[in-house]
């Protein structure tokens, strides 16, 4: 993962998850000599198998580390004393595995779920989800939305991977057919699902969409 500020910077290292626990996140700084060992995270309340470090991202002086055991998501900052716990975000809603994606994107932040319970007009819907938080104007992080599908199924693995391209926010469905991309638009109320995109030609067990990374103009 890169480091924020530049080369010189702190760098992370996801914590093995065959580890003992709690989790925790090793930071890097890099010197003349090299890289060293310069810090270590974890989370205020760390728990024992919590997976603490499942899921990070960065973003300016920011570094957000997912715990989906313990459905949780940890924000820090680095600052002149070094790193700091700035918010522990968790959701109101029924979810199972919250963190097991995490992004930053200037003032928005998504955080994966590998389900979210959310009771519709007579019944229940169970699926993954992604639950967006906003940046009030007071510096904490308030939960304005939580974005699913509604074309592709509940064992799809929808939110496994998270991607900002431009005004889109991409999410992953590597089970749904041979794969799958969701991509969702934020207009100036509410966000809409505005395309999933599937590749041809692959089997049924591609997986496809497992990572998102993007180059140039394309993901």
């Amino acid at each position: 993962q890169p480091a924020p500020g530049g080369e010189s910077g702190p760098g992370y290292v996801r914590r093995a998850p065959d580890l003992p626990p709690p989790g925790r996140v090793y930071g890097y700084g890099k010197g003349e000599g090299g890289w060293a060992e310069s810090a270590l995270l974890g989370g205020s309340d760390g728990e024992v198998g919590d997976g603490f470090g499942t899921a990070l991202d960065a973003s300016g002086q920011h570094l957000v580390v997912g715990a989906p055991a313990a459905n949780t998501a940890y924000l820090f900052r680095f600052g002149p004393e070094g790193w700091s716990q700035e918010a522990r975000l968790t959701t109101a809603d029924s979810t199972s595995g919250f963190g097991q994606s995490v992004l930053l994107d200037d003032d928005r932040l998504y955080v994966g779920t590998s389900s979210t319970v959310a009771m519709m007009e007579s019944d229940t819907l169970t699926s993954g989800a992604v639950h967006v938080f906003e940046q009030q104007e007071g510096g904490q992080w308030a939960e304005t939305a939580v974005l699913r599908s509604t074309e592709v199924g509940a064992d799809a693995g929808f939110a496994s991977a998270l991607l900002a391209w431009k005004d889109h926010l991409l999410v992953a469905a590597p089970k749904h057919e041979s794969g799958a991309v969701v991509a969702f638009r934020a207009g100036a109320n509410a966000w809409a699902e505005a395309q999933t995109a599937t590749a041809t030609a692959l089997s049924s067990s591609a997986q496809c969409g497992t990572a998102l990374q993007p180059v140039a103009s394309q993901v």
